[in-house]
């Protein structure tokens, strides 16, 4: 693997290292995701569609699809072994943010239009819409360890915990600041973090 910069002509709004930790997805200003090879840092293709930022880039299923939000009000499945838009998913008012698989076959996405949907990724269809946030952008959604609840962040401050299943807030924390970005941090052993 070469160390270097690679010029992608555009501002870059997110990045996706994919599962082979040999190609690296670069969501572009001007709509494109472009692969690049990091072994000589070639561009190997441009996925072309999303008319507006990509905000964000996720890998689904076994590594062989990837999901692109973007400020285009829109969110793209992509197939990664025939470089193809499968699905475009559309049903936020607003620019889509955060990204996030959280069960098989399950994506989770957070909007400027304050709400998080859930879609069916084989199918490309709505499953559910979850509201709770108060008037204020969702920037990043992640799922807990049991696999049922997941968590996002907003504008409003504060970090809901959500049920898959009934799509109701099963716990807010209130906070002192906007929530930009959260992860869940997925600890082998206790350990001291500071």
């Amino acid at each position: 693997m070469t160390q270097g910069t690679i010029h992608t002509g555009q501002s870059v709004w997110s990045l996706r290292l994919l599962s082979n930790a040999i190609y690296l997805a670069a969501g572009l200003g001007n709509g494109q995701i472009n692969i690049y090879d990091l072994s000589d840092d070639s561009l190997v293709v441009s996925l072309r569609g999303h008319t507006a930022s990509v905000a964000d880039l996720a890998l689904i299923g076994n590594g062989d699809l990837l999901a692109s939000s973007s400020h285009d009000f829109s969110v793209r499945i992509w197939n990664l072994t025939t470089n193809t838009n499968i699905h475009i998913l559309k049903s936020h008012t607003r620019e889509v943010i955060g990204l996030k698989e959280i069960a098989k076959d399950i994506l989770a996405t957070g909007s400027v239009d304050f709400t998080i949907k859930l879609w069916n990724i084989t199918s490309g269809t709505l499953m559910r819409t979850l509201t709770g946030h108060m008037d204020s952008i969702i920037w990043s959604v992640d799922l807990l360890s049991d696999g049922q609840t997941l968590v996002s962040g907003s504008e409003d401050k504060t970090i809901k915990l959500w049920d898959i299943q009934t799509g109701q807030v099963s716990n807010s924390i209130n906070t002192d600041l906007e929530i930009w970005s959260l992860a869940v941090l997925h600890l082998t052993k206790p350990s001291k973090i500071l």
